[in-house]
């Protein structure tokens, strides 16, 4: 995972007091990336975007990373399927990295490397990843583009109409259909980071300068949900679960 943001320093201070995240700066040719922690667990990062390698006028935005064994033969399989190549395979450091559009418009980024860094984090620890989910304007167009690049098993959950991608065994995310009257066609991956008590996690988040984009709302089978706007921009997802 990767946090695009206009100010770094907005963006630590935030999430710093409201998580307890914590940062390491790493300097890499021409730029400098900031690591996010949680306890020993190094599991995203920051980047500026004011750094070159974002396009101008660029939103803030959360960049989500999926390992690949092989990324040039996995390129041309989102071709095949019907996606879009936004940036053609490259080498950084130790990565290959290549972004793509999934045919419905949602983007995330592959990547390949001798040493797969995933999150492997409980998702009942505060403030860490706990939950990935595709909100899509057309649920079985992105279900079959996802089970077939990544070889992910599709099961549908009646309790909230979701259909749940699982690899190797464990729920790695989740992806609902985007509603009409929710006002937008947009398809998209968000993150929810995990909150042991949602709405006080969301008191804390307005104290500390967020606005509310969604109040807590139940998701049966799961727990409880909510959404805000950081004071940089960045739009963020919390659940507790049942």
């Amino acid at each position: 995972m990767d946090l695009k943001t206009p100010s770094i320093d907005k963006t630590k201070a935030f999430y710093g007091e409201l998580f307890s995240w914590r940062f390491k700066e790493e300097f890499l040719p021409g730029r400098v990336m900031t690591k996010m922690r949680s306890g020993e667990q190094e599991w995203g990062s920051l980047t500026s975007l004011d750094s070159p390698i974002i396009p101008k006028g660029a939103k803030p935005h959360t960049s989500l990373y999926v390992h690949v064994e092989h990324l040039d033969a996995s390129v041309e399989r989102v071709r095949l399927l019907g996606g879009t190549v936004l940036v053609e395979p490259f080498d950084v450091m130790n990565l290959r990295l290549s972004t793509i559009q999934d045919p419905m418009g949602a983007v995330i980024t592959l990547q390949s490397t001798k040493e797969a860094h995933n999150v492997r984090s409980d998702m009942t620890t505060e403030g860490l990843p706990g939950w990935l989910e595709l909100t899509t304007t057309d649920v079985a167009v992105s279900g079959e583009f996802y089970s077939k690049l990544f070889d992910w098993k599709l099961e549908y959950r009646k309790q909230d109409s979701t259909i749940v991608f699982q690899n190797r065994g464990q729920d790695e995310s989740g992806m609902s259909v985007v509603a009409p009257d929710h006002g937008t066609a947009r398809s998209e991956w968000n993150v929810y980071y995990t909150a042991q008590d949602c709405g006080r996690s969301l008191i804390k988040a307005r104290t500390l300068g967020a606005h509310s984009i969604t109040e807590i709302q139940d998701k049966p089978g799961v727990g409880q949900f909510a959404s805000f706007m950081g004071p940089d921009g960045m739009k963020s997802f919390i659940m507790s679960r049942e």
